[in-house]
């Protein structure tokens, strides 16, 4: 009858074991997921910064071109104003086909871990 009891304990210890190796499993892929999906939207946060900065530099000059030709120092830079102001109307009227759907997209494949939107 003894043992049975060992064995029985001999089993649950490895049955404990088993799901305890499980759950650090379960942590360690979610913990690498969730690295993976921070570290692709730090990249491309430092892209659209980048970008951006090289977007003001091309706006400035293209403001004072504009100022240039239409021969009123201001001009160019409401020119270029008011088109972002247009640019802003659009984005905004189409935010959610355009910017939201488009990150829920990525954020979700990057989790399920298809490679389509790498980058």
């Amino acid at each position: 009858m003894e043992e049975k009891a060992t064995i029985w304990e001999s089993l649950a210890g490895k049955a404990e074991t088993y799901v305890r190796t499980n759950i650090e499993i379960a942590r360690l892929k979610a913990t690498d997921k969730v690295s993976d999906v921070v570290s692709v939207l730090a990249l491309r946060l430092v892209f659209v910064f980048l970008a951006l900065l090289i977007i003001l530099m091309l706006n400035f000059g293209l403001a004072l071109y504009l100022s240039e030709c239409v021969g009123a120092s201001y001009a160019g830079f409401f020119i270029v104003a008011l088109f972002y102001l247009v640019l802003v109307a659009l984005v905004y009227a189409f935010r959610k086909p355009w910017v939201k759907q488009p990150i829920k997209d990525a954020v979700i494949s990057n989790l399920l871990d298809n490679d389509e939107t790498e980058a």
